[in-house]
């Protein structure tokens, strides 16, 4: 019976022994796949070369590794996560700047045996196998200001009454709380997820974005923000009490303020479990921008001119169809600034009413008369930038070189006119 028994105990030790083998070979095979598929996606032009390089320091053979697919990365939450990599037929909204950012790579070997090997020819041990998928996404970060004015302690006065004019409630920041904002940072990824979870957004950064918030969540998401990341005290007690002062007194539309580049179809609460959304803002332009988006009146001018009227309705930012605050790769992000953007009402009289009074139109014949209101935009000290191209090797943080090209337009331009005929 001992003999017996003897060699089915050692065939079934022998099935077990393989069999843990082949799945730790299988778990150890992906775990050098993907590791090779990340170092392949430093430079996908030469994935083919760096991955096969990866495996073979890492004691697998170069016929271990079955393809090299070299294509495009959709970080899209929509998509299942095995069907973002694209290399032909790319979707409209994943398109971006066109470039190759990703590689697939595929591997497979023999899995080794011991004493199941004389079974061999009776059993059918697959081959172990990995698949895995990286990209390298190069982002930068870019806002436009247009430099015309330089804010500092000694302007804290009308720092506070330009604000106070925006806002509608008294503000009076002391010199510390104005310098310690101006020479602080706020980490974008941190404070997109910290206003999400104030506002209850738990879709993805677009839909974050495309929101009107209340100012004082927007800067109360920012005192988070730098808490989190171990910011000045006193920038943090700044924000904290702009935020309680203004409170929902103003709404920001965010589509103004902000361009997400690739991270905009992502769920928010990702800057939190990882490191690439890390953008700095500064909480001061961030605030004033904020409170020119919104369009409020600071200016309550109403002018008479010749019998045409003009009132100052409103003062905003740049043009508000392009952001301040860009974020992603190059070629696919553009920021825009104006020192002062006015929009005026004008009332002005028809032209078939100025065309009667020379006696060349008869009012009575169907032509319209009277006054026409007549939008115009002014822009002033007008700018906008874009990142052109982004290189960087292997620590961003110390080698990366972005190229930023930035226009300065005309010191005023007018756009929006339309006369009605």
């Amino acid at each position: 019976m001992v003999a017996l028994l003897g060699t089915v105990l050692i065939g079934v030790a022998g099935v077990a022994l393989d069999t843990g083998l082949y799945f730790a070979s299988e778990r150890n095979l992906q775990s050098v796949t993907e590791a090779a598929a990340l170092s392949a996606a430093i430079d996908p032009a030469n994935a083919q070369q760096r991955a096969q390089n990866f495996l073979v320091s890492n004691g697998y053979p170069a016929s271990v590794l079955q393809s090299v697919q070299v294509g495009r990365y959709c970080p899209d939450i929509s998509l299942a996560s095995t069907a973002r990599f694209y290399t032909s037929n790319v979707p409209a909204s994943c398109q971006g700047n066109g470039e190759s950012n990703a590689v697939q790579l595929q591997t497979s070997i023999t899995s080794r045996l011991y004493l199941t090997s004389v079974l061999r020819g009776i059993t059918a041990v697959p081959k172990l196998s990995g698949t895995a998928t990286a990209a390298r996404i190069d982002e930068a970060g870019v806002e436009m200001t247009s430099g015309v004015l330089t804010v500092d302690a000694g302007l804290l006065g009308v720092v506070n009454t330009v604000l106070t004019g925006l806002t509608g409630v008294q503000i009076l920041m002391t010199t510390q709380s104005l310098q310690a904002l101006l020479a602080s940072n706020v980490d974008a990824g941190l404070m997109f997820d910290a206003l999400a979870a104030r506002v209850g957004e738990t879709g993805t950064y677009s839909n974050l974005t495309s929101r009107t918030v209340a100012i004082g969540d927007l800067l109360a998401a920012c005192a988070t923000a730098m808490q989190q990341s171990g910011g000045d005290p006193t920038a943090i007690a700044a924000l904290q009490s702009l935020s309680s002062t203004i409170g929902s007194r103003v709404q920001v539309p965010l589509a103004n303020l902000f361009e997400l580049g690739v991270w905009k179809n992502m769920p928010v609460g990702e800057a939190n479990t990882q490191p690439s959304l890390r953008a700095g803002l500064n909480p001061y332009q961030l605030l004033v921008y904020a409170l020119e988006v919104n369009g409020g009146s600071l200016l309550g001018l109403n002018l008479n001119l010749a019998g045409v009227q003009a009132q100052v309705n409103a003062v905003a930012s740049g043009p508000v169809a392009r952001a301040r605050f860009g974020f992603g790769p190059a070629g696919e992000i553009a920021v825009s600034t104006a020192a002062v953007r006015l929009q005026l009402g004008l009332t002005v009289p028809s032209p078939a009413t100025v065309l009667s009074g020379l006696g060349l139109v008869r009012t009575d014949a169907g032509a319209s008369s009277g006054l026409l209101n007549v939008p115009l935009l002014i822009d002033i000290g007008e700018g906008s930038a874009s990142i052109s191209s982004i290189t960087c090797a292997q620590e961003a943080a110390s080698d990366a070189d972005v190229q930023v090209d930035a226009a300065a337009g005309r010191w005023a331009s007018i756009s929006a006119m339309r006369l009605p005929m």
